[in-house]
């Protein structure tokens, strides 16, 4: 079976030390309750960082730009088995995002909060200098 596409907006702030979070609702079916970055499912023939855009614009009303793809990662849960392609981006300014989505310092981000393919993408960020 192939992977689910699925593409994920990692947002910095101008300063970098701050990042876009989400809260998925417990009753949202898969994965509720996990922290998120906004993303979503790539439709068909759309570039990952496309999609990353359009679903960050959806989902929180903040326009970003695109640094770079951080990486994408394979990974199965119980509902099916993904492809998550992390668009790193950053966003200019200070507008705040719709909600659930908020700005959290990216150096007290808690990886237990997330979903476990986001491990990778939260550890680099954890550790990494300013862009």
């Amino acid at each position: 079976m192939t992977p689910r596409p699925i593409a994920v907006a990692v947002v910095l702030d101008d300063t970098g030390s701050r990042v876009l979070v989400g809260r998925r609702d417990d009753a949202q079916g898969e994965l509720g309750g996990y922290a998120e970055f906004p993303g979503g499912k790539q439709e068909p023939g759309e570039d990952p960082i496309d999609a990353a855009l359009r679903e960050c614009r959806e989902e929180t009303g903040l326009v970003v730009q695109p640094v770079r793809i951080l990486q994408t990662v394979e990974h199965g849960y119980d509902f099916g088995e993904l492809e998550l392609t992390f668009v790193l981006c950053r966003h200019e300014g200070l507008a705040e995002p719709r909600p659930p989505f908020v700005w959290l310092d990216r150096t007290r981000l808690d990886p237990q909060a997330f979903p476990p393919a986001n491990q990778n993408v939260l550890k680099w960020l954890c550790q990494m200098e300013a862009l």
